[in-house]
């Protein structure tokens, strides 16, 4: 079965992933850009590159713009997978909750209108274990704008979607990680401190996160996009603590895998918060299969040479 599928957010991390991924699933993907695509830069450009040809680009097509609406009912998508959101300084407290008004709730009537017209199959939306009254996380953590934003956004997602009689699907992404992600992030720092040399700190090492490889997350939405029924899936793969997830990186990825020296790790006293995912969708994480795969897209980007990696945190 080959659906038309679009997705939104398609210059994120995950965004990228799942794009490519539907594609090579042999499904005809469209990637929406809200800007030319020749704009991008940096890491977003890298994955972009990425994923290639593999998809269709649909450049410069705002959510707040008519562009989108007008594609829409154009292309006729079968199946729609909301995953855009803005993300601009998402663990501050300045967040801005006008650019989410702007860009994610206020577009959403004309978009699901479009969609409905067009007779779309189902709509998957991309929420995250942030959100208040998903995960296990402290309430501190639910409250922050970011989590009220996507909140905000389930709620009026949902309310369209039953108001239009389309179905609709959520994905709670946990916390995925592997090549693509923004340099700041645990694996790419573990790197950079393994190339130098550095210590490592890691203040809360206690702390619970239900790190989850960015290839398992690609086969959630496929089998949503391939489900056509409406459901809430929230996978994981077992949390652990954030100093298990470093040790067993060292072993596995940065000494056995990429042949690199281990990161000298020094871990504090801080209890910390846990992030954990309800485990409704236990999966289970084949670690050999994962770092082998990894180690080919940074072979292919030449980031398994400590130069040439270093190179890209510059970008």
């Amino acid at each position: 079965m080959t659906l038309k599928v679009a997705v939104t957010g398609v210059s994120s991390f995950s965004g990228s992933w799942i794009a490519r991924h539907l594609a090579k699933s042999s499904h005809q993907v469209f990637g929406l850009l809200s800007q030319k695509k020749d704009s991008y830069q940096g890491i977003q450009k890298i994955r972009m590159d990425w994923v290639g040809n593999q998809i269709e680009w649909v450049e410069a097509v705002p959510a707040e713009s008519s562009r989108m609406t007008e594609w829409i009912l154009q292309t006729q998508p079968e199946v729609w997978i909301h995953h855009h959101h803005p993300m601009d300084q998402y663990r501050s407290l300045d967040y801005s909750m006008e650019k989410v008004q702007r860009v994610a709730i206020k577009p959403l009537h004309e978009i699901i209108k479009a969609l409905k017209a067009v007779k779309c199959k189902k709509i998957v939306y991309s929420g995250t274990f942030f959100e208040p009254g998903e995960g296990k996380q402290p309430l501190k953590q639910s409250s922050t704008p970011y989590a009220q934003s996507k909140y905000q956004v389930w709620q009026e997602i949902k309310k369209q979607s039953i108001d239009s009689d389309l179905t609709l699907s959520k994905i709670l992404i946990p916390n995925p990680f592997g090549p693509g992600e923004n340099m700041d992030r645990l694996l790419p720092l573990m790197m950079r401190h393994s190339i130098e040399e550095s210590i490592f700190s890691i203040r809360t090492p206690c702390s619970k996160s239900d790190f989850f490889p960015i290839s398992e997350l690609t086969k959630c939405y496929q089998e949503e996009v391939e489900t056509l029924e409406a459901r809430i899936m929230r996978p994981s793969g077992g949390s652990m603590t954030v100093k298990a997830f470093v040790e067993m990186v060292n072993q596995q990825w940065i000494v056995n895998t990429l042949g690199w020296k281990p990161v000298q790790v020094q871990f504090g006293s801080e209890i910390g918060n846990s992030y954990e995912q309800d485990p409704a969708d236990f999966r289970e994480i084949h670690w050999d299969h994962v770092w082998k795969e990894f180690y080919e897209i940074y072979s292919n980007w030449g980031w398994h040479q400590p130069d040439v990696f270093m190179k890209a945190c510059l970008l």
